[in-house]
């Protein structure tokens, strides 16, 4: 190797290597098909060996490629690190990126930014509302500090590999909607069964919460298709109280906002639930200031009472 090979190239190779497709590396860097090609191809050739294999359903690593993986990682990451060191905020104060996934439901976490930058004069809090996906692969590469992320239930393993710490936030259940004139809105609890042919609205399959749903359906041995999906929960509870059709979601959405809709139990013998965690890097330089920002979560827990 004779030292022509880019960050950029790196960047582009592990974008592709985790979203699976050159396409959507290409979209997730801002660049065109044939350009994250080209930074590729230029990468294959100053290292002499083939990266990937493309085909109908995606871009593989090839045994070069998976050698090359956690190196390129490694890079990204210093590279973060480095970025990070330097005064970025108000007045040359620390920046501390966040990346959560959990919408209108996390009433708490304005009022924990705002506690941390007067307890830290000159923070700078870069939130951002971001899939559970993609929240994983930029605490992996270092480009988010924390992630607050909504996974399956307690068992949850990171696929970030080695140094990555988690602290369970809370947990909940879930509850069904109905409109209040529905035939089932008199009843203190519903089975999956008797709302299976019913207009259903529920999230959209790539949330981690649809995964809750869908599995929770499957044990019950039962298919369906939603009417409507929407990952808005106004959305979802405005469609439930103009009758178009029974949502489930997690308890908090009823605590969270007033709604002119019945709360149904669900009953099932194992009821479907949601945990919440926080995902960060032991090695992080912002170590200190992600400590603080979990400590003040636990004093102001997620869901508003």
């Amino acid at each position: 190797m004779d030292g022509m090979a880019e960050f950029r190239h790196f960047r582009a190779f592990v974008e592709i290597a985790a979203r699976g497709s050159f396409t959507a590396g290409a979209d997730a860097l801002r660049l065109t098909q044939s350009t994250i090609s080209e930074q590729i191809a230029a990468l294959e050739k100053e290292l002499g060996t083939r990266l990937f294999e493309r085909g109908r359903h995606g871009a593989h690593l090839t045994d070069s490629g998976r050698r090359l993986l956690e190196p390129a990682q490694q890079l990204l990451r210093m590279a973060a690190d480095i970025e990070r060191q330097a005064p970025m905020g108000e007045e040359g104060g620390p920046v501390l990126r966040v990346g959560a996934t959990l919408g209108p439901l996390f009433v708490r976490l304005p009022e924990v930014v705002h506690r941390l930058q007067e307890e830290e004069v000159g923070l700078t809090v870069l939130l951002r509302d971001i899939p559970t996906a993609e929240a994983l692969l930029q605490i992996g590469l270092g480009e988010l500090d924390l992630g607050i992320l909504s996974v399956l239930d307690r068992s949850f393993h990171s696929p970030l590999g080695t140094g990555i710490e988690s602290v369970v936030l809370a947990e909940e259940d879930w509850v069904i909607l109905s409109p209040t004139d529905h035939e089932l809105a008199g009843r203190q609890a519903v089975s999956l069964d008797r709302i299976r042919n019913e207009p259903l609205i529920l999230f959209p399959r790539p949330y981690a919460l649809r995964m809750v749903i869908d599995e929770a359906f499957a044990r019950a041995g039962i298919s369906v298709e939603p009417t409507i999906e929407t990952g808005w929960l106004a959305t979802a509870v405005r469609c439930v109280e103009l009758g178009l059709g029974i949502s489930l979601v997690p308890r908090a959405v009823t605590m969270a906002q007033e709604a002119g809709v019945a709360v149904l139990e669900i009953d099932e013998p194992v009821i479907p639930r949601r945990v919440l965690i926080a995902l960060y890097r032991s090695d992080s330089v912002r170590a200190d200031l992600i400590e603080r920002f979990l400590a003040l979560l636990q004093r102001h827990p997620p869901f508003g009472s």
